[in-house]
């Protein structure tokens, strides 16, 4: 199988972690590189990496840092202006853009954990069964899956099917707002981040925590725009609240801003 005279695992490597990187395969049916399946977007460059992988060892590391340090991965994923390229080019084929992709829902749990601190970092160790999935920090690569038990809230984002290993779904539905928006772990980990702001930025205005929320949970810095609708929003819920004039309306504010930018579409986006 690893011979260099047989380059078929080799190629397949390849598309499977350029598909991680990129969010799209170099070539479409990645459960087939076969005569049956789709022909590559970008045969010359497949070959390339593909040989490349091979003379090196099979060095893996080596292989996503050629992919992460490439012109094409760092590429801007706004399209707006490029409507010549999207013409021309509708779905991305000459990666023109990077792809936005979303989070697998994996990332998308582990990541609120991490940024509130309570993430378990431990490698190894046993699999968390279904019934302590909910109570558990460890990452959820440890969770325990089968065919007819799943963790609901990652079930929610395209969990992988336990049936393939080859390409993950990615939906877009309804459930997926309602379970950031009313999930005990997203409003448990919403107020572990808030009481973290609140301790490094007691004293800050609310202008300055927004900033900071923006730049911990989403990575950019808010627009004046932003900024604005944001301490209108502080103004509005403050004056609809009987204790709108004191710390705790104003530390409660502060925490349904950082329970918004998890549900923000950013969050769980890789742009």
């Amino acid at each position: 199988m690893t011979d260099k005279s047989n380059p078929l695992t080799a190629r397949v490597a390849v598309n499977h972690i350029w598909a991680r990187h990129f969010g799209r395969p170099l070539v479409d049916t990645v459960f087939d590189l076969g005569r049956k399946g789709a022909l590559p977007s970008h045969p010359e460059l497949l070959d390339w990496l593909a040989a490349d992988f091979m003379q090196n060892n099979w060095d893996m590391k080596r292989l996503h840092r050629i992919m992460l340090t490439s012109k094409a991965y760092q590429m801007n994923s706004s399209t707006l202006g490029m409507e010549k390229n999207i013409a021309l080019d509708p779905d991305n084929k000459l990666l023109w853009h990077m792809n936005p992709r979303r989070l697998e829902a994996q990332a998308v749990r582990d990541s609120m954990l991490q940024l509130a601190g309570k993430l378990d970092t431990t490698i190894g160790g046993p699999t968390i069964p279904p019934a302590a999935q909910n109570e558990s920090n460890r990452r959820a690569l440890y969770f325990f899956q089968s065919h007819n038990e799943h963790n609901i809230f990652l079930m929610q984002f395209d969990d992988a099917n336990v049936l393939e290993c080859y390409k993950r779904e990615e939906s877009i539905l309804p459930q997926q707002a309602l379970t950031l928006s009313n999930s005990k772990i997203a409003w448990s980990m919403a107020e572990a981040i808030h009481a973290q702001l609140q301790q490094k930025l007691s004293q800050a205005s609310d202008k300055e925590f927004i900033q900071a929320s923006f730049r911990l949970l989403l990575g950019s810095e808010p627009n004046d725009a932003e900024i604005a609708q944001c301490l209108d929003i502080f103004a509005a819920w403050n004056s609809a609240n009987p204790v709108k004039q004191n710390a705790a309306g104003s530390a409660r504010a502060r925490l349904l801003l950082v329970h918004s930018l998890i549900n923000h579409n950013d969050f769980v986006t890789v742009r």
